[in-house]
This record gives structure tokens, sequence and C-alpha cells, in this order.
């Protein structure tokens, strides 16, 4: 609950050059969170589960509402079918049944 409050200040100080020279930045990573429901091959089944609660999605909006932007989805806008985890269960990698919780964020 308190770690994307405070990466996210930490990530506006650094574009605002409180730590420094200010410059653009880059936030890349596993973010353990499908953000819409584009973002995973079943919402419906997986709504509420680790990875997508609300909880989780809102604070991922917190990045976006700051001024970050999702580069893929930005490029990207209504693509479907591009996760970046799959589970091993099932041959889901093979079938193409992901989430993208993998992401590129710029200020």
């Amino acid at each position: 609950k308190a770690w994307d409050p405070c990466m996210l200040a930490y990530l506006q100080g650094l574009e605002a050059g409180q730590y420094g020279p200010a410059k653009p930045v880059l936030y890349c990573g596993d973010m353990n969170v499908a953000h819409e429901p584009i973002d995973l091959a079943n919402p419906r089944a997986n709504r509420g589960k680790h990875g997508f609660t609300d909880e989780e999605r809102a604070g991922f909006q917190h990045y976006l509402d700051a001024g970050f932007v999702d580069t893929f989805r930005a490029a990207h806008p209504g693509q479907t079918d591009a996760y970046t985890w799959w589970t091993h269960w099932a041959n889901a990698r093979a079938r193409n049944v992901g989430w993208r919780i993998d992401y590129w964020l710029a200020s």
C-alpha cells in the first residue's frame, strides 16, 4: 500500500531535479498488475485476484494520473493478446492466455 505513493514521489523528484539535475524518467519492470481488462486474456475470471484487484489497478493508475505514459499502450492503444507473463499450467503460453504485467513508463 505504501510502495506506489513512495515510488511515485521519488520518480517525480527525479524528474523535478529534487535529487540533482532535473531529467526525464523511464521506469520499467514487472509491476505485477494488469492495468486494464485489455491487459489480460481472461479479465472476468481474474477480477479481484492478485494482479487484477481494484486496489492494485488504482495504484498503477496514480502513475498515469501523475503524467507518466504507458509506452506500449501509447504506441498500441487497442492491441489485444500482447502479454508478458503466462502461467506454466495448461499450456497457457502456447495458447497465449496471459497477462501484461511488465511496463515501461515514461515521464
